[in-house]
């Protein structure tokens, strides 16, 4: 395990930290597509999560690396309507 980080508590959970590493990886240029972000924002629905935390997720991966693509980011922002990020 990485130190700072926690055991999710449920599989949304789980769901919600998926989502955000595949928009962080998506926005830095590190392997993930646009459709591995969309295949996790539905595994996270299926899950039970909440559309606005699964968002607040998103939000959370695209601003996360310092080497992010802004076009990807623009790109995330329309796609799943996140208003201004």
């Amino acid at each position: 395990m990485i130190p700072g980080t926690r055991i999710p508590e449920s599989a949304w959970e789980a769901a919600l930290q998926r989502v955000e590493g595949a928009a962080k990886s998506y926005v830095a240029h590190h392997g993930a597509t646009v459709g591995h972000v969309t295949g996790q924002y539905r595994s996270a629905e299926v899950f039970g999560a909440p559309t606005d935390m699964i968002k607040g997720a998103i939000r959370r991966g695209i601003s996360g690396p310092l080497n992010r693509d802004p076009a990807r980011v623009a790109h995330l922002t329309n796609l799943f309507q996140l208003g201004t990020c």
